[in-house]
């Protein structure tokens, strides 16, 4: 039975918890970030995300870099 992905990302950062090894782009892991990068294209279309629009508003009283 495969692992599903938050098992998986579990596992991942239970090996690896300063997260020294960046394995995005490991062929490997291509599956599980995928289903992440879905994921969280799905949860910014829910909560009105303005992170993909690059619309993202100022907040009063803060400092521009």
């Amino acid at each position: 039975m495969p692992l599903d992905v938050d098992t998986i990302v579990r596992g991942l950062v239970y090996l690896d918890p300063l997260e020294v090894c960046n394995r995005a782009n490991d062929p490997a892991c291509r599956t599980v970030r995928e289903d992440l990068e879905r994921r969280l294209q799905a949860w910014m279309e829910r909560t009105g995300d303005p992170f993909p629009t690059g619309n993202i508003p100022t907040v009063p009283g803060a400092k521009e870099v």
